[in-house]
C-alpha cells in the first residue's frame, strides 16, 4: 500500500509541475484547484483509497497520506509565507494540517454525497480560499475576496411580504 500512495503523490507532483510557473501562493492555489480535476479523472480509485482509510488498515493508511501530503503541501504553504503572500499566523506545520483537513473533508463531501464535478470544485475552492484569506497577506485579500465574488456571496434577504389580514 506505501508503493501506491507514493506513486499515486508522484503522479500529482508531476502533474503540478506541468502548471505554468508563477509566485509560490499561485502554485499553492493550483495544486488545490488540481486536486479536483486529479480525482474527478479517477473517481473509482479515489473511493476506493477513501473507503480504505476507514477500514481494517486505516491508521496505516492514513498515517502514510498525512506524512505524504504534509511533505508536500508545507512545501507550498511555507514558499508563499517566505515570499511575504500569507502571513506566518501559526507555524507552517499546523497551517498546512489544517489545509489538508479542509482538503480532505471536501473531498469526502463529494465521495459521500456524490457531488458533481462543478460542485466540488466550488465547494473545494470556498473551503480553501476562505482558510488563504485568514492568513493571506494585505495585497492578497482583496483579490481573494474579489475572486470569490459574485458566486460564492451571500444571497440578498427578500423583503418581507406585507399579508393581508381579514378581520
Amino acid at each position: 500500500m506505501r508503493l501506491v500512495v507514493r506513486d499515486e503523490f508522484a503522479a500529482f507532483e508531476a502533474r503540478l509541475a506541468t502548471r505554468a510557473p508563477g509566485s509560490p501562493l499561485a502554485r499553492l492555489e493550483a495544486a488545490i484547484d488540481l486536486v479536483v480535476k486529479h480525482y474527478c479523472a479517477e473517481p473509482a480509485f479515489y473511493r476506493g483509497l477513501y473507503a480504505a482509510m476507514q477500514g481494517e488498515h486505516a491508521a496505516e493508511l492514513r498515517g502514510m497520506m498525512v506524512a505524504e501530503g504534509q511533505q508536500l503541501w508545507c512545501a507550498m504553504v511555507r514558499g508563499a509565507i517566505d515570499a511575504g503572500e500569507l502571513e506566518r499566523v501559526v507555524n507552517d506545520e499546523a497551517f498546512t494540517a489544517v489545509l489538508l483537513r479542509a482538503i480532505a473533508a471536501t473531498t469526502e463531501g463529494w465521495l459521500a454525497e456524490n457531488w458533481s464535478i462543478k460542485q466540488f470544485a466550488q465547494q473545494m475552492y470556498l473551503a480553501t480560499r476562505l482558510l488563504l484569506l485568514g492568513v493571506a497577506g494585505i495585497r492578497l485579500r482583496d483579490r481573494i475576496i474579489a475572486e470569490l465574488a459574485p458566486s460564492h456571496q451571500p444571497a440578498k434577504p427578500k423583503k418581507p411580504t406585507k399579508k393581508s389580514s381579514k378581520s
